[in-house]
């Protein structure tokens, strides 16, 4: 059985990552996504924020995680025997072949081995967290940010994040 783990930020999760996904889930059996939590990094939004986009973003069958320590030794923990990796430019590709290096090392000093499967974007290509966010910033509204996210997680950002940082 293959047992992928999309490992990524999410911050926030977008419409990139959920057709990376989709097409993960096209080609195995099980997909998970991960949110690696990093205790001393702070993200724009909060890790239950995060997951709680991912959720409402993705179908029910692809189930989403947050997890600390690496993403090898969660990978192992889970079964997953592929990492899944998006790539949208080869700016992308150098990151991630060096990302792939760091982790077969890593799984080759705990005895343990594991595939990456990159897919490429097939839309979307311009879509990136940090331009999500910036635009965020501004508090564009419903409309335009189902540019970059589903309809539902573009509500809830006007209806629940807007509101709630009026509030701060």
């Amino acid at each position: 059985m293959s047992k992928v783990l999309f490992a990524t930020s999410m911050d926030p999760f977008h419409l990139g990552h959920l057709n990376t996904a989709l097409q993960f889930q096209r080609q195995h059996e099980q997909v998970v996504v991960g949110l690696g939590v990093n205790p001393s990094k702070k993200g724009f939004f909060s890790d239950e924020d995060r997951l709680h986009l991912a959720r409402i973003s993705l179908p029910e069958e692809i189930e989403v995680v947050s997890y600390t320590g690496t993403t090898i030794e969660f990978a192992r923990s889970i079964g997953a025997n592929i990492l899944g990796r998006g790539l949208r430019t080869g700016h992308d590709l150098n990151y991630e072949a060096e990302l792939q290096y760091q982790n077969e090392a890593l799984a080759a000093e705990k005895g343990y081995q594991i595939d990456t499967f990159y897919v490429l974007a097939t839309s979307n290509i311009v879509i990136s967290s940090s331009k999500v966010r910036e635009l965020i910033s501004l508090r564009i509204g419903k409309k335009a940010l189902e540019k970059y996210l589903t309809e539902s997680a573009a509500e809830w950002i006007v209806n629940t994040y807007y509101k709630r940082k009026k509030n701060d």
